[in-house]
């Protein structure tokens, strides 16, 4: 006969078991959704950036729409990243393009990505030397 103690403590630990499993399973989605969100506002961020830049109409409100969704989804160091590149807020200047490089590698960094080479990304994001310099007027 196994003794009334030895019961409860085996149910108290299935129930504090599945209790644990359940709050893990819980924090483990809102973290997925968070990222998920986060990775659609800096798409989002990114697009509307080539949109400004191509003249785009509304691309300046998708902007907006996408920073404000990087503050309600990315971490301190995300957000603050963001908000340098927005206290000068262009890809026109250097200064500018690296800011937008640095809060990207940052949104990479919080999503669990390794960072890129900078010179590649600098490509991916604004084109190579020559394609700028035939895209200037």
């Amino acid at each position: 006969m196994v003794p009334a103690m030895e019961v409860v403590a085996a149910l108290a630990a299935g129930v504090i078991g599945v209790a644990f499993g359940a709050w893990l399973a819980r924090r483990n989605e809102k973290q997925a959704a968070t990222e998920r969100l986060l990775v659609e506002a800096v798409n989002h961020l990114v697009d509307s950036v080539a949109g400004v830049a191509q003249g785009e109409t509304g691309a300046h409100a998708r902007y907006a729409s996408a920073l404000a969704r990087i503050s309600l989804h990315g971490s301190p160091e995300v957000v603050r990243a963001f908000r340098d590149h927005q206290e000068d807020a262009t890809t026109v200047t250097p200064e500018g393009r690296r800011l937008l490089r640095a809060a990207i590698q940052a949104a990479r960094k919080e999503l669990g990505h390794q960072p890129l080479d900078e010179r590649d990304l600098e490509v991916l994001l604004f084109g190579s030397s020559s394609q700028r310099e035939i895209a200037s007027p």
